[in-house]
């Protein structure tokens, strides 16, 4: 997390991303940045499958839920970006990435895509 020499504050992060027998599917992990944009990793791990995901950002306070607004960056490193293949001693990654940027537009209701086994980072300015 950027920039690295301050401060920056961690918040609890759910999901209700689950299998047929409850398995969680999507972990996300969240922080305020100093600069004032927030930060959420989102890890898909369902190996067969993407996830489509709403974000918001509940207060516990009771102030009204926010959302990302403008334009978010993505980041994502998934099946697509890294493949493993085992050869004993030999095995390599093949592809062996890079991650893949893009910028997509935030706003209330916004659905952002998760590939299958990937882990996706959202970073961007909140508002309600």
């Amino acid at each position: 997390v950027q920039p690295v020499d301050q401060n920056h504050t961690v918040f609890r992060a759910t999901s209700d991303a689950r299998d047929a027998f409850g398995n969680l599917l999507v972990t996300a992990y969240v922080v305020e940045r100093p600069d004032g944009q927030w930060s959420l990793m989102l890890v898909n791990k369902d190996r067969n499958r993407s996830h489509g995901v709403q974000i918001k950002f509940v207060d516990a306070g009771g102030k009204p839920d926010r959302h990302f607004i403008g334009q978010v960056d993505r980041i994502t490193f998934g099946a697509n970006e890294y493949q493993w293949r085992p050869n004993s001693a030999d095995g390599r990654a093949q592809p062996d990435g890079p991650q893949v940027k893009s910028t997509v537009s935030g706003g209330n209701g916004a659905v952002y895509s998760l590939p299958k086994a990937s882990i996706t980072i959202l970073r961007g300015k909140i508002g309600s």
